[in-house]
């Protein structure tokens, strides 16, 4: 591509993410020419970071039903250098369960609890997607889990809140009253902020493009929740954001976005050291 049709692609990809409401078949279009140009060109590589491009791509897809064009999106994104917390196999266990899939979407959450046992936003998502299907029983293990976690850790990603009351929702369904589990989730909670472990900073947001200095980024899409990204050693530290409040299950630190039936996170894509 030359310099003035990236500059082209870069206006129309400003364009169609900056509608309201974004019209997804636009934005599929768009999207999907922008990661061809990042495969084919250097300068469009420079310009993009294609993972957080495959990663809009996800949402949209998602949007109009595309779920395999979905999955094999994610899957690009982490062979392209997708990191984040959760890990994004956790995203493709999210469409397959939404696509009716749950068979195939079981081993993967089992394989990243395998991988990372210790990142508390596994248990999150994995608890909201089982509780949204209607399996009360596995969203209860799920949410336990990761309820004992955050409390083990002092919190620190200021989760306790709304895993406690996902969990009590859960176990109303189930019929079954409070426990020692919510006793101590909310004396923690009862706790002065001080003593209690805290994220020193919100989730961050990012971009698709490489560099806030470069022109022409693509501007925030109403698909994206945002997302707890990893360290990139080679780029600037990306701007903050305020977390929302969720729908269901109380306060979260997550926004919900369009056609999302939960208020889990996702993984941000960021790339890791060149």
């Amino acid at each position: 591509m030359t310099g003035e049709s990236l500059d082209v692609l870069a206006g129309e990809l400003d364009r169609v993410l900056a509608e309201r409401p974004v019209d997804p078949v636009a934005a599929a279009a768009v999207l999907e020419r922008a990661v061809a140009a990042c495969r084919s060109d250097p300068a469009a590589a420079d310009r993009w970071h294609e993972p957080e491009l495959l990663d809009e791509l996800v949402d949209v897809y998602e949007q109009l039903g595309r779920t395999d064009d979905a999955h094999a999106a994610m899957r690009s994104a982490i062979a392209a250098g997708c990191r984040g917390r959760p890990d994004g196999r956790c995203r493709i266990a999210e469409l397959l369960m939404r696509a009716g899939r749950v068979a195939e979407a079981t081993p993967l959450w089992n394989q990243v609890k395998a991988e990372t046992p210790d990142d508390v936003w596994l248990y999150n998502n994995a608890g909201l997607e089982y509780a949204a299907l209607g399996d009360d029983a596995a969203a209860l293990m799920w949410l336990t889990d990761g309820l004992e976690l955050a409390l083990a850790t002092g919190d620190p990603e200021r989760l306790v809140d709304q895993l406690l009351d996902l969990r009590g929702g859960v176990l109303s369904r189930l019929g079954r009253s409070a426990d020692r589990m919510q006793t101590r989730a909310r004396q923690f909670l009862d706790q002065p902020t001080p003593a209690r472990h805290r994220s020193s900073a919100p989730p961050p947001r990012r971009s698709a493009a490489r560099d806030s200095t470069m022109p022409g980024p693509p501007a925030a899409s109403p698909f994206r929740r945002p997302r707890i990204p990893t360290e990139r050693p080679d780029r600037e530290p990306p701007g903050s954001t305020t977390p929302d409040e969720a729908t269901p299950g109380g306060p979260c630190g997550h926004s919900r976005w369009p056609g999302s039936r939960s208020t889990s996170t996702r993984t941000l894509c960021v790339a890791g050291p060149s």
